[in-house]
């Protein structure tokens, strides 16, 4: 699963849409690297589940990332 998040700085429009291509990105890297992902999933969240609080640049920074979550399949 790859999720894509940011801060809040600029609407919130613009956030959802910033994160779904960052999460994107991430996804074709990994495609070009070989790896199959027909079996992932890819989600972007904007600025709705930050990391740490809005209040500070130092946060912010935190806040816009892709993570990268891989589960065990039974």
């Amino acid at each position: 699963m790859i999720i894509g998040h940011t801060d809040n700085d600029g609407s919130a429009d613009h956030n959802l849409i910033l994160s779904k291509k960052q999460a994107e990105v991430v996804r074709r890297k990994f495609e070009g690297a070989g790896v199959d992902y027909d079996q992932g999933e890819v989600c972007y969240y904007g600025e709705l589940k930050p990391m740490l609080s809005n209040d500070n640049v130092e946060n912010k920074k935190f806040n816009r990332r892709v993570e990268i979550r891989v589960y065990k399949r039974d």
